[in-house]
């Protein structure tokens, strides 16, 4: 038996896209190509309580993102701009 909290958030998906998806994914298309690019390196983004964008860092590998003190560092920044 299904989780209520479960059902009730699926509820805003179309029986058209879902079928649409089943579809492709019997096709053998998931929507996934992995090999190179930027697909999933980590990308690091500083916002402000404003919601403006203060600071982004897109990583080169895996582990390339911010260091505490680096994030610190920007973090202090933002603020005396603000201020």
């Amino acid at each position: 038996m299904l989780d209520p909290a479960v059902v009730s958030s699926l509820g805003f998906i179309s029986l058209k896209s879902l079928g649409a998806a089943m579809r492709g994914v019997a096709h053998g298309h998931f929507g996934l190509r992995l090999s190179g690019g930027p697909f999933g390196l980590p990308g690091d983004f500083l916002i402000a309580p404003s919601g403006r964008i203060k600071a982004v860092k897109y990583g080169t590998h895996a582990y390339d993102q911010w260091s505490v003190d680096e994030m610190i560092a920007l973090a202090k920044g933002t603020a005396l701009q603000a201020a």
